[in-house]
């Protein structure tokens, strides 16, 4: 990841990130909704960490960023 921000709702809670990033040298650009992930970006750096990017299969078609150990592609 090349860097990284999130939005916060009214409440205080984390809302949603956006992630910058590079796969085999191309740009991507993804949303990072789901929970762990989301806290990870706030709770550590992200700059410089690897984690998985997709293109979501239903809806708009986004590219979906997440953390973990398993591919989701």
């Amino acid at each position: 990841m090349e860097t990284y921000t999130v939005s916060y709702a009214r409440d205080g809670e984390v809302e949603t990130g956006w992630v910058i990033g590079r796969v085999e040298g191309d740009r991507f650009v993804a949303v990072v909704e789901e929970g762990s992930s989301l806290r990870e970006l706030v709770g550590r750096e992200g700059v410089g960490r690897r984690g998985w990017v997709w293109v979501e299969e239903e809806g708009e078609g986004r590219n979906v960023f997440a953390f973990g150990s398993e591919p989701r592609l």
